[in-house]
């Protein structure tokens, strides 16, 4: 028989209870940061084109390729130990395309 450590049992009982309560979330869309991230997203496909001579078509297909650069450069970061700010805007280009394809592709706000 499977007996459960005491402070797993200390830990469901603290935690269950909680996991219950769902606040009240609303959303409420921002236009600014739609903007912004259509931007990014856009300065993405650009950079895609030029610099890796790759074309992205905002198809879910397409996340594939950013989900390959992503691995790419976490490999470059790590191998040379490159601060945050030195890869920022590319993060920030790489999610915000995600984002909108999910956003065009699936009725996002």
């Amino acid at each position: 028989m499977f007996r459960m450590p005491a402070l797993c049992l200390v830990l469901l009982a603290v935690t269950v209870p909680t996991l219950a309560y769902q606040p009240h979330l609303s959303f409420v869309p921002d236009k600014s940061a739609e903007r912004t991230a259509a931007q990014h997203a856009k300065n993405m496909v650009q950079f895609a084109q030029v610099e890796l001579n790759l074309k992205l078509d905002w198809s879910d297909a397409s996340i594939e390729h950013i989900e390959e650069i992503s691995a790419e450069l976490h490999a470059d970061f790590r191998r040379e130990r490159a601060v945050f700010g030195d890869i920022e805007t590319l993060v920030d280009m790489l999610g915000s395309y995600v984002g909108e394809v999910f956003r065009r592709n699936h009725g996002g706000e």
